[in-house]
């Protein structure tokens, strides 16, 4: 029998621990940030992907740099990631599902440190991949293949969400193998600010992603609008990406969160032996009869997608993968507009009143228009200056210096991808 909600006994105790495993994260006294940095390895002679197991393959890449790196990450024989803690600092490198390389640095009490920790790494990248005349790019999508061309690699979790996304929407493999992104988490002082964090970083997030706008290829060819990776995600799944339902209500809460997690399909689960197997079912199918552990709690998680993401801290999801001086600035825009109570009553009066169509209607706009789009009763380029000007306001002077290249474009109302195409 098919374990809907109504017959689910343990549907309120996994509720409780959802919930309860949130906010074990809060920490009313921080202001740090942590930084995800995702990197297109290219050969250097024709700018496609370099695949996970070819000779000089991203396999090899993740060999040669784990000598400097404390920690070896291993899927059965396959080399999947690394970390190490320097001077306080955890980073680790994992792979997404095209070989993508991602490293996951902080968190950071100060930008200036995360900006050195992001340019070490590409440095180090760079060693490595230029001797072999291979290179490392910061951009939302691969410039010259089609993401059904790019090796997955041998990973059971991304072989299941490969097959599944396939037959949901036009865009899962493009998602899977050809995008990259930049990721930007802050954290919450307890269940009312994370709300409210929520609502105002799903309002912020379109004009987050024009500011982040970094892809000039789509397939092979020349991208048709901007935003790319945001008509990707809208052709994902949408049972898991986008916008949370409700997440602007005014009744929206943890609890709900909570139940949309447990009414997701799966597509992952790990089975009590500690197996990834594909599963279907919803979550709170899969766990109608038993309470989930904190495991269980965070992978369930970690498979849904949605534009902002709240884990033990919100996690920001729509930038493009950028070079780590503009990875770096991003963050410094959001710990500016989410940290300090005077930007938050700021970001209140900016987006008071805005619903989800009005997110909706407003990234489509960005798609089409760009920073000339409306959205949200003004112009795009307006509320990012709007964002900028409250984020200075409450960095510090160093911090302001690591914004200053994304206030820059965002002033002048261009993107690293319209520089690209004029050079």
């Amino acid at each position: 029998m098919e374990k809907t909600p109504e017959n689910q006994p343990c549907r309120q105790d996994n509720i409780r621990a959802i919930v309860d495993w949130i906010l074990d994260g809060a920490d009313g006294k921080s202001t740090r940030v942590g930084i995800e940095m995702e990197h297109q390895v290219l050969h250097g002679d024709g700018g496609t992907r370099v695949g996970y197991s070819e000779e000089h393959g991203i396999e090899w890449l993740l060999g040669e740099m784990s000598a400097t790196w404390d920690e070896k990450i291993y899927e059965g024989e396959h080399l999947m990631g690394l970390a190490r803690t320097i001077d306080g600092i955890r980073e680790t490198v994992t792979l997404e599902p095209g070989g993508q390389v991602e490293l996951s640095a902080g968190p950071f009490n100060d930008l200036f440190t995360a900006l050195e920790v992001l340019s070490d790494f590409e440095d180090e990248l760079r060693g490595h991949l230029e001797p072999v005349g291979e290179l490392a790019v910061q951009m939302g999508y691969a410039p010259i293949d089609k993401a059904a061309d790019i090796e997955l690699i041998p990973k059971k979790r991304y072989q299941f969400m490969d097959k599944h996304f396939a037959e949901i929407g036009p865009y899962g493999t493009c998602m899977m193998r050809g995008s990259a992104s930049t990721q930007v988490s802050i954290d919450f002082a307890n269940r009312k600010e994370a709300i409210r964090k929520m609502r105002l970083a799903y309002c912020a997030a379109p004009i987050i992603a024009m500011m982040c706008d970094n892809t000039v290829m789509f397939e092979g060819d020349l991208r048709e609008h901007y935003v790319i990776r945001t008509e990707i995600w809208n052709g994902v799944d949408q049972a898991r990406c986008g916008i949370i339902p409700g997440v602007l209500d005014d009744d929206w809460s943890l609890d709900k969160y909570a139940e949309w997690i447990l009414d997701t399909p799966a597509i992952v689960a790990i089975d009590e032996e500690g197996n990834t197997v594909n599963d279907e079912r919803t979550f709170g199918e899969i766990f109608a009869e038993r309470v989930m552990s904190e495991d269980d709690v965070a992978h369930a998680i970690s498979m849904v997608f949605p534009d902002v993401r709240l884990k033990q801290y919100i996690e920001f999801r729509t930038p493009d993968a950028l070079p780590a001086k503009y990875a770096a600035a991003i963050a410094a825009l959001i710990k500016g507009c989410f940290y300090a109570d005077s930007a938050l009553d700021a970001l209140d009066d900016l987006f008071k009143g805005v619903t989800r169509k009005d997110v909706i209607l407003g990234k489509m706009a960005l798609m089409s228009d760009g920073y000339e789009a409306q959205i949200y009763g003004q112009k795009a380029w307006r509320i990012a200056e709007k964002l900028n000007i409250i984020a200075k306001l409450n960095l510090t002077k160093e911090e302001r210096d690591v914004l200053e290249p994304l206030t820059t474009y965002a002033f002048s109302h261009v993107t690293l991808a319209e520089m690209t195409v004029f050079e």
